[in-house]
């Protein structure tokens, strides 16, 4: 049996809290041709930089995504992101949700996951590359929960070795 263990100092308390209030709610469709990645410039018309999102319904034309896999054995993360992985046609959203929240560089980033149905009818899914997402002809709905008083940023995880989204109150 393989025992799997972080390479770096455990975080204590694992669990990282930062508590937010909804800053405002809404439903949207998202146009055939748009990408995914659009999102966050169109969240940010409105002034929202962190928020909670729920893929609801529709479908993607191009579907770009990765999938975790083991990573060799030594000092880095257990998992490395994985090889793009891409399926173009009709693929029906089963399910996905994303955050919105600031990246390393302090910018804008959308980090999401989805499950769809390939063109080959097979179920694929992971974490996505947004600027690679491109909505279908009926569009792609969504819910988006503007967080207010705390978000998310990436950081480095020390334990993981991995770049994460942690909570962060907002301001500090």
């Amino acid at each position: 049996m393989r025992l799997l263990k972080h390479p770096g100092r455990p975080l204590q308390p694992r669990r990282l809290i930062a508590e937010a209030r909804a800053g405002g709610e809404w439903r949207c469709l998202l146009p055939e041709g748009a990408l995914l990645g659009d999102l966050a410039g169109r969240l940010a018309a409105r002034g929202v930089e962190q928020a909670a999102i729920q893929l609801l319904g529709g479908a993607f034309a191009r579907f770009e995504y990765r999938c975790g896999e083991p990573a060799e054995a030594g000092a880095g993360p257990l998992l490395d992101e994985g090889e793009r992985r891409s399926l173009d046609g009709a693929c029906p959203l089963v399910g996905g949700s994303a955050i919105l929240g600031r990246g390393l560089d302090g910018g804008p980033r959308l980090h999401a996951h989805a499950l769809v149905v390939g063109p080959d009818g097979v179920l694929a899914g992971g974490r996505l590359e947004p600027a690679g997402c491109r909505v279908g002809p009926d569009g792609l709905a969504v819910q988006v929960v503007a967080l207010a008083g705390a978000g998310f940023a990436a950081a480095q995880d020390e334990e993981t070795g991995a770049t994460l989204f942690e909570p962060r109150v907002e301001g500090a």
